[in-house]
């Protein structure tokens, strides 16, 4: 067993480019890990009547809410994942490919295996359904979709690497947080309140802007860490 996976991690070592940065490889499959880890942990099954109900750890555990501090990582795929797309952009724009062909191949590379997920939980929910046992068992679409939240913004935020790679930092960073504030106060100020902003599950819709302004700011960072206009030194990173 060990001498095959000595062979598979050879092999794969071997067919890896020499210029590619493994340790951005291990960041990003790190942060997946627990992105998956804790989605799992989070989703629990409780009977509080003698009757299956699914719940989330964070409302039925509350000390659990301090835990989750540690395992927020999606700022460090989208620092990393900005770092890559850049690299690859440069490398298309010289090929003479067009910002919205590689969009395209970006999006098609990321969402590919995302489908066979959807199928598969779409057929289990569908057979379940009827024994109104889906809930309990967390094979609920909802259930599928919510740790993969994150490809949304983040296919969102790539496609404006062929528009924001060659801005100064400093605009793009205050411009997004200029937007941050302006967000949030209208939603939690009294602009927020009135009768006619839509609102869904109790927060107003506008409110999902900041899932732009914020994930564009991250993922440019990355975007300049390749640059060397930022980060430099371990010191900065770590910092960060």
């Amino acid at each position: 067993m060990l001498e095959r996976f000595d062979r598979f991690a050879r092999s794969v070592a071997e067919d890896t480019p020499p210029d590619r940065e493994r340790y951005l490889d291990f960041l990003r499959v790190a942060a997946i890990l627990v992105v998956v880890l804790g989605h799992w942990l989070a989703r629990v099954v409780i009977e509080p009547d003698g009757e299956l109900v699914a719940a989330h750890a964070l409302e039925t555990i509350p000390g659990s809410r301090w835990i989750s501090w540690l395992a927020q990582v999606m700022p460090l795929f989208f620092i990393v994942g900005g770092l890559l797309n850049l690299q690859s952009w440069c490398r298309a724009r010289e090929r003479g490919t067009s910002g919205v062909a590689w969009v395209r191949n970006r999006a098609r590379r990321l969402l590919r295996p995302l489908v066979p997920l959807l199928l598969v939980w779409v057929a289990v929910s569908a057979a379940l359904r009827p024994t109104g046992r889906e809930d309990a068992l967390l094979f609920d679409i909802e259930t599928a979709i919510v740790p993969v939240w994150f490809l949304g913004a983040y296919l969102v935020v790539t496609a404006f690497t062929p528009v924001l790679a060659d801005r100064r930092p400093v605009p793009v960073l205050l411009g997004c947080l200029a937007g941050t504030v302006v967000v949030d106060w209208l939603r939690f100020g009294p602009v927020g309140e009135l009768g006619w902003v839509p609102v869904v599950e109790g927060v107003p819709v506008f409110a999902g802007a900041n899932s732009l302004f914020v994930w564009v700011a991250v993922h440019q960072l990355g975007c300049w860490w390749r640059d060397g206009r930022v980060l430099h030194g371990r010191r900065a990173q770590l910092v960060l």
